[in-house]
């Protein structure tokens, strides 16, 4: 038996919710114990937790510039969710410590729960992330040398997780899927060390990118196009 840390952090769907309890019914169904740390503790009505799962909160911090002008990036979904400021994630990683010691998990799947990670590295603590396909999120993933389990909503995420996957560093879960198809994924990502080497090696080949990047590569492409024309 495994004791088993699943977490979310942001986002506002219950979907994430959802998917969260039925990881957790999954995995408690195959023997393990699983504690589930979230952002909102209400589940949904007539939804009891089996034996073996703890509900516990989520440690969350005021978010800085919430209800302003929609984030334009990725970068800015953290800096308006408690990534401005230092003191606070530093807070918030003392708590995600102070967890750890309780629930003693030998495993985290994080669920949109980027500090969360950040604490499962810290600690040395195997760890994978769940996510659509988005493209910040993923990035982030992948340049923090975490390996991805990858449901997509359409069509632009299904093309990212074809290609995380092409790269080794992703599982995509696609068609029908149930709790017994995606327990195993999960735990094929992480009992293969291939996918986490596979992540690994995405970070250190472009640990050093940064957006201004992008800008100039994309300027390139244009005055290529024109020069070309």
């Amino acid at each position: 038996m495994a004791r088993v840390l699943i977490a979310w952090e942001l986002g506002e769907a219950f979907g994430h919710l959802a998917r969260c309890l039925r990881l957790a019914q999954g995995l408690v169904a195959r023997g393990h114990a699983v504690t589930l740390a979230l952002k909102d503790v209400r589940l949904p009505a007539a939804q009891t937790t089996a034996p073996g799962i703890t509900v516990l909160p989520a440690p969350l911090t005021p978010q800085a510039g919430a209800g302003g002008s929609a984030p334009v990036n990725y970068a800015d979904v953290l800096h308006v969710s408690g990534f401005a400021d230092a003191r606070d994630v530093a807070a918030r990683l003392n708590a995600w410590r102070g967890m750890f010691a309780l629930a003693r998990p030998e495993v985290l799947v994080a669920d949109h729960a980027p500090t969360a990670l950040l604490a499962a590295r810290l600690a040395d603590i195997p760890h994978l992330a769940i996510g659509n396909g988005n493209g910040g999120f993923s990035t982030q993933a992948l340049l923090a040398g975490v390996p991805l389990a990858m449901r997509p909503r359409h069509v632009e995420q299904a093309l990212l997780a074809h290609r995380v996957e092409a790269l080794g560093a992703g599982r995509l879960l696609s068609g029908r899927i149930d709790v017994d198809s995606v327990t195993a994924s999960l735990q094929e990502l992480l009992g293969n060390p291939a996918h986490r080497h596979a992540a690994c090696a995405f970070r250190d080949r472009h640990g050093d990118f940064s957006p201004a990047q992008a800008i100039e590569q994309s300027l390139s492409c244009i005055e290529r196009a024109f020069l070309d024309g």
